[in-house]
């Protein structure tokens, strides 16, 4: 399949669960008190982080893309990782991303990276912003290999758009009101075309051929 196509209700969910999961986990610590300023890859407003309700996370969480990310875009970091040295050892999260729950989080991104590669690789370069290298080396990895990635790199987990602070600062704000539903709904059209413009930008430079059973199965995007 070639063209772009909807985001089936299954993966809706699933990132919706995803991205809600990941968002009260980044707010827990920062209620809390905890860490020295606001986490790699959000906005300097750290009042707005502590700002939303409930109502306003879920809200946030609504997005048909993930809002965290692994290093799905770096398709070395997974080449070179596929095989670890001898004596390499896990390596902790650090700042809002440490301890138990984070490393819990980053796993599950590890294992549904891996499914949407295996299922849904169309799906995943935007959902996820999966390189179609990325999605070649998680198509060759068993679940076992997968949990042994993720258990050695749980500080690969990080907010998606780094370098765009202003784009989180619009998401956040809007995440605040429920009456500003159509600003939301704005602000991901603009993330949407974003990421669109990778996902074309990708397909034509992915290497010809290079994705055998790669087909779209479910989520096509």
């Amino acid at each position: 399949m070639n063209t772009i196509d909807v985001l089936d209700d299954t993966v809706l969910r699933e990132v919706h669960s995803i991205n809600l999961r990941g968002l009260q986990l980044l707010q827990s610590p920062l209620n809390a008190g905890a860490g020295s300023g606001p986490p790699a890859g959000s906005p300097r407003e750290l009042a707005l982080w502590r700002s939303i309700e409930p109502a306003g996370l879920t809200r946030l969480a609504e997005q048909p893309f993930l809002l965290f990310d692994i290093g799905l875009d770096d398709p070395l970091r997974w080449h070179a990782a596929r095989t670890p040295a001898v004596g390499d050892d896990p390596v902790a999260g650090a700042g809002p991303f440490s301890g138990r729950m984070a490393a819990q989080f980053a796993g599950t991104l590890f294992h549904y990276s891996w499914f949407l590669a295996r299922t849904a690789p169309l799906t995943a370069v935007v959902v996820a912003g999966m390189a179609p290298a990325t999605a070649e080396v998680l198509r060759s990895l068993s679940l076992q290999q997968v949990d042994e990635l993720g258990q050695r790199n749980p500080h690969w987990l990080r907010l998606r758009w780094e370098d765009s602070p202003a784009l989180w600062t619009e998401l956040l704000r809007v995440a605040r009101s429920g009456a500003e539903a159509a600003q939301l709904r704005a602000a991901r059209l603009r993330v949407l075309q974003r990421l669109a413009g990778i996902a074309v930008a990708r397909r034509a430079t992915a290497v010809p051929g290079a994705s055998s059973g790669s087909g779209q199965r479910r989520g096509s995007l």
